[in-house]
């Protein structure tokens, strides 16, 4: 929406994702179904992750991370290096004040 007004594209757009299954039958669009109110918010959180990344805050993080929750493990690819406690052990391991631990991989690191 705001980069449509930045185009100067006029009219009402459609806000989704498309799918694109191995079954090509079934190519569609999945439809955001989003209040208005949910979009306003949610652009003044993209706006302020722009600030705070323009005043390079970035660590630590303001808030704990949630628990693991299975509704979101693929997406979230929990189990991506083994299982959950893998990232809950990188997670620990990033709070301390040593990394030479060698479970604690990452391809470009974000810790000093």
């Amino acid at each position: 929406r705001e980069l449509a007004k930045f185009l100067g594209v006029d009219g009402k757009g459609r806000l989704g994702y498309l799918l694109v299954p191995k079954d090509v039958g079934n190519i569609g669009l999945a439809e955001a179904e989003w209040s208005e109110t949910q979009l306003q918010d949610a652009l003044e959180t993209a706006r302020e992750v722009a600030r705070r990344v323009r005043r390079q805050e970035f660590w630590p993080p303001a808030v704990e991370p949630p628990p693991f929750s299975d509704d979101f493990a693929g997406i979230c690819q929990d189990r991506t290096f083994g299982n959950a406690e893998w990232g809950m052990r990188n997670a620990e391991l990033a709070r301390s004040d040593s990394h030479s631990d060698s479970a604690f991989r990452t391809p470009h690191s974000a810790f000093p």
